[in-house]
């Protein structure tokens, strides 16, 4: 297919015409200078064209299919010009290795009858320039804030990349915006590698109305993307693109018109976030990509209405009639008694006897996660049934009352943030929700392949923390749920994770028998060995001092994880072990046991409290209450049951 690049009635005329065609059907030019591009079903290299997606002066891009797969589709980029095929090169260089979910994979570079071509991961859905092109006019600012925040999320990632990584050509026609709501960052062209002083001539460039003026003289930096940002959202929430930075260098007034004087109806917080990023002095701009995230928050708690939830007090109903639930018990292996040598550095809570307060049915089939909310009696329930419960405790009622939400499919995992306004869950799909006394779909988490079968909040509540079946832990912004790191080094499923009480720190434990420590940016730290069998819970203690972690091998074992090394073995059972946690004291650490017992370490008392056959079927998780008067534990054959400490 040969494509006219005529000017016809003033403007290109871009109208396909046949390999054989000598001059346009159209405008009747010849067609010796037309753009040249693959017909449906060439193939080239590994690939069959599908279709074309898109063209410039330089080359094509293509959706195409793996001839051998053909269920894979891919996007296939190709270079007319040898010399820019050579950008090619050093643009595949450097993204081959990035991994967020916010940018599209790079497979592979090759050379197919002369001409350069590069295929990547196929971002279906439609730019942001298009939605502009459909609206006809501004983008609606609850959107907009949508996508900036995304857009943060991976230019914080390239940014904070050794050396830094910057796109240099951020613009709505390379911002896509996919089926699901999720941004991609797209065609890296001009993609440059550090900060320093100068840029090379061939890396000069960009467009005109989205580029600050020093892209056009040399020398760019991450405050250089941030200004293409701040005019990305110009357009966007004004429908009119911006003037360029030359027409507005030495010009008083700025004769860029102010984003109110076009939408009234913009938010003033917001408008001051755009021309700081638009300010033609780049120190006067943001330094970095997390500093206007913290604004867009800012920006999107001022337009947001919120309703906070009623308080209601809590009370238990007596414990039900039968045998004592409760058996004090010496550790039955000398390694237990290295929990004693252990000094608590909180004030240990004196329990002289656990009561079961409650139990009911909660789930039809097993339940995977339950999670306490932070600071009132609610509590968070998934299972095998495709439902989220939000149990609420009162003193009429029980069973309690409960909220519903059907979900996609069953969900391994919950937890509440810190402030006990979100909700995450985790399965099939990672899903944040937002409480305010129900629960509202707030965003798609995707990054995992497979299921997610872990989470938990950073005490800061900034971050969240997942792992699952892909062996990787990733960490997601709490606001907007977009994806800042991933964490490869497990070589199975990941089945806990957990953050340390100075939100510094995450914890991994795997069926690889490991324990793992990252800090925020991803990295790993250390490894922890000493389980033979798989490691299914994790717990920090309240003041940092131990991390816990437990395991099918049927030890429980205490870490100074920020040392590396193991502090003590306890061994109070002669099954595995599930799950672990601390009590918000620290002063008992409670393990579900695969006898379907409950195992509780009393510092106070210096021995174990057991409660045999806590379930008639295996436990799978418990909780604690935010005030430690109340332990939760869940079972696969679909109940929850209530513990109340006494003493």
């Amino acid at each position: 297919m040969r494509i006219c690049r005529a000017t016809f009635q003033g403007k290109h005329c871009y109208t396909r015409n046949r390999n054989d065609a000598r001059s346009c059907v159209r405008c009747g030019s010849p067609l010796s200078e037309a753009l040249c591009v693959y017909d449906q079903g060439t193939e080239v290299g590994r690939y069959r064209i599908l279709r074309l997606v898109g063209f410039g002066n330089f080359g094509s891009v293509y959706e195409a299919e793996v001839i051998r797969r053909p269920d894979v589709h891919i996007a296939l980029k190709e270079t007319l010009d040898p010399n820019y095929a050579i950008g090619f090169e050093y643009e595949f260089a450097i993204l081959q290795q990035l991994r967020h979910i916010h940018l599209p994979r790079y497979y592979e570079m090759f050379e197919h009858q002369g001409r350069g071509c590069l295929s990547m991961e196929f971002v279906p859905g439609q730019s942001l320039y298009d939605i502009l092109e459909r609206e006809r006019g501004p983008v609606l600012e609850f959107l907009v804030l949508s996508y900036a925040e995304q857009l943060c999320s991976v230019m914080e990632y390239l940014h904070t990349q050794h050396p830094p990584i910057l796109h240099r050509d951020i613009k709505p026609h390379n911002v896509r915006l996919t089926p699901e709501g999720l941004i991609k960052l797209v065609d890296f062209g001009l993609v440059k590698r550090g900060t320093q002083t100068t840029d090379h001539p061939s890396a000069k460039g960009g467009t005109l109305a989205y580029s600050p003026l020093e892209q056009w003289l040399g020398g760019t930096d991450q405050r250089s993307d941030i200004y293409s940002f701040g005019a990305t959202l110009y357009h966007l929430l004004t429908g009119q693109p911006p003037i360029p930075a030359a027409r507005r260098q030495d010009v008083t007034p700025d004769p860029l018109p102010h984003p109110q004087q076009i939408n009234p109806r913009l938010s003033p917080t917001l408008v001051q976030i755009i021309n700081r990023a638009m300010d033609m002095e780049r120190g006067a701009r943001f330094a970095a990509a997390d500093e206007i995230y913290d604004a867009l928050v800012r920006a999107r708690r001022r337009s947001r209405a919120t309703r906070p939830i009623d308080p209601f007090q809590v009370t238990f109903p007596p414990t039900s009639g039968g045998p004592p639930r409760r058996e004090s018990k010496a550790p039955p292996d000398a390694d237990a008694n290295d929990a004693g040598r252990i000094t608590p550095k909180l004030a240990p809570r004196q329990v002289t006897d656990i009561a079961l307060a409650a139990q009911w049915s909660a789930h039809d089939g097993t339940i995977n996660a339950i999670a306490w909310h932070p600071q009132r009696s609610l509590l968070a329930s998934v299972g095998d049934d495709w439902r989220i419960l939000v149990w609420q405790l009162d003193d009429q009622q029980n069973p309690p009352s409960s909220l519903a939400v059907n979900v996609p499919g069953p969900m391994m995992a919950i937890a509440w943030n810190p402030a006990g306004t979100l909700l995450a869950s985790g399965g099939r799909r990672q899903i944040l929700w937002s409480w305010d006394g129900s629960l509202v779909q707030r965003a798609i988490l995707d990054g995992h392949q497979g299921n997610v079968f872990t989470l938990d909040w950073s005490r800061d509540g900034r971050r969240l923390a997942s792992g699952g079946w892909d062996k990787t832990v990733r960490i997601w912004r709490a606001e907007g749920g977009a994806l800042l790191r991933s964490c490869y080094g497990h070589q199975q499923n990941i089945n806990s994770v957990a953050w340390s009480p100075d939100s510094d720190l995450i914890a991994s434990g795997s069926n690889d028998s490991t324990v793992r420590i990252w800090d925020v940016q991803g990295r790993e730290l250390a490894v922890l060995q000493g389980h033979t069998g798989r490691v299914f819970g994790l717990s920090w203690r309240p003041d940092g001092s131990l991390l816990a972690s437990a395991g099918s091998d049927t030890t429980i074992r205490l870490w100074d994880a920020k040392q590396g090394k193991q502090e003590a073995a306890l061994r109070p059972g002669v099954q595995g072990f599930a799950s672990i946690g601390w009590s918000p004291d620290g002063s008992m650490l409670a393990a579900t046991c695969e006898d379907h017992a409950i195992w509780i370490w009393c510092f106070a008392r210096n021995d174990w409290i057991q409660i045999p056959q806590a379930h008639r079927g295996p436990l799978v998780q418990l909780a604690w209450r935010a005030d430690g008067t109340m332990l939760a534990s869940a079972s696969a054959d679909g109940s929850i049951h209530l513990w109340k400490m006494m003493g």
